[in-house]
Order: C-alpha cells, then sequence, then structure tokens
C-alpha cells in the first residue's frame, strides 16, 4: 500500500476505508492474511435472502476441504460412493456441467439448449433416446456450435474438422456410390421425404459441379 495526499491507497489502486481499513474491492483472508479481491472468495448465504462473501478464499477453502477429507479418508471415501450411487442422476449432471464449465460454455444456457433442441443430431438428424449428444464447440475460438451423435462427432474429429477434405470425401463416394445410396438424405421427419432426398441429391451434384468448374476439387486419382 502506499499513501497519497495523506489518503492511503490498496493494492488495486482504490482508497481504503478508515473504519474497515480495507477498499471496497478487496478483503483480507481469514486464513492466509491475504489482502484479495472479492472474485477470489464463494459466496454464502447471509439469513436475510441476500448472499454474503466467505471469510476465506477460495483457495484457502480449497486445502481444508483435502485436509478434511483425508483425515477420515476411508470413511469419506464409502459415503461419497454412496451418495453417487443413491443419486446417479443428479451426479451425471454435475459431471457434465463442470466439463462444460472448464471449456468455457455456460452449462445454464448448454441445458437450455439441449431442452430446446429435442435430443436431435444437428447433422444426421437422428434423435438420441439411450445415449445423450455432444456439445461441440470450435476448438480454436471456444464458441458452442450444436449438438451431434456420437457418430457425427467422432467424424468431425477424424477428418480434422477440415471442410476441404469433407468436400472430397462426398465427391468421392458420390463417384462411387451405387444408385440405391445415391438418394440418401439425413433422416428428418418431413411430409415428404422422399421430395427432400430428391431435392438434396440435386443440391449435392450441383455443388459437387460448381466444384470442379472452379477447380477447388481435384477428382480422386
Amino acid at each position: 500500500m502506499s499513501e497519497n495526499n495523506n489518503q492511503r491507497l490498496c493494492q488495486c489502486g482504490e482508497l481504503i476505508n478508515i473504519r474497515s481499513k480495507q477498499c471496497r474491492s478487496c478483503r483480507p483472508c481469514s486464513k492466509c492474511k491475504q489482502v484479495l479481491s472479492k472474485n477470489n472468495y464463494r459466496l454464502k448465504k447471509n439469513g436475510f435472502g441476500g448472499f454474503k462473501y466467505r471469510s476465506c478464499c477460495i483457495q484457502c477453502e480449497s486445502q481444508e476441504r483435502k485436509r478434511l477429507f483425508n483425515k477420515n479418508y476411508e470413511r469419506n471415501l464409502q459415503k461419497k460412493k454412496d451418495y453417487n450411487k443413491s443419486n446417479p442422476n443428479r451426479v451425471r449432471r454435475w459431471g457434465r456441467r463442470n466439463g462444460w464449465r472448464k471449456i468455457g460454455l455456460d452449462p445454464n444456457l448448454i441445458e437450455e439448449y439441449l431442452k430446446n433442441h429435442d435430443n436431435c443430431c444437428e447433422i444426421c438428424g437422428d434423435k438420441q433416446t439411450s445415449k445423450r449428444l455432444h456439445v461441440d464447440h470450435d476448438h480454436s475460438t471456444g464458441k458452442f456450435r450444436g449438438v451431434l451423435c456420437s457418430g457425427c462427432n467422432t467424424g468431425l474429429g477424424l477428418f480434422q474438422e477440415d471442410i476441404g477434405r469433407l468436400l472430397k470425401a462426398v465427391q468421392y463416394l458420390t463417384i462411387h456410390a451405387s444408385p440405391d445410396k445415391l438418394g440418401r438424405s439425413p433422416t428428418i421427419s418431413t411430409p415428404d421425404q422422399s421430395e427432400v432426398s430428391h431435392n438434396n441429391n440435386n443440391d449435392l451434384h450441383a455443388e459437387l459441379n460448381n466444384l470442379q468448374e472452379a477447380d477447388c476439387l481435384q477428382p480422386p486419382v
């Protein structure tokens, strides 16, 4: 801390209150005694319908939890197993939310998206009943893109999300496909499935012809 015109400043640059001896953005941890930003503290209910900051910082709380868990390791481990067995859906939901949070996604937004999407893959259109959908995101920007089934999600990964490779794969399959497979389209429930398949097939051939004319794709050797 430093003094400026007889007013004390905190390490964050804000003025320190004379009575509380701390600024509005920081507070001391009761364990490590360090003055940290309030972003380093969890919130708890204050008993009046609101919230207040805990006295220990997040790092000290984490260390204390580990110490107490290891103190009675066998008993706590058995309690954890019993809880996981009696609450499988809740534990599974916590695991998914934790995974989404680690890759920088908002778990609440993802859950709302899945709820409104009717468990359908955004590539093949298949509705997932027993298996859960995978949350797809851009690995370079971290932006959420949609939900995919296990097969489509694995396929994008094996193609390294390269649009050029995917278009070449479409061209390769179109050249070597049997007549009964040329009209296949994603299994999406529509009023007239045959008409959709026919239109998709025509659009596919038109797109491939345009790419070949522009010399974007070379025919396979």
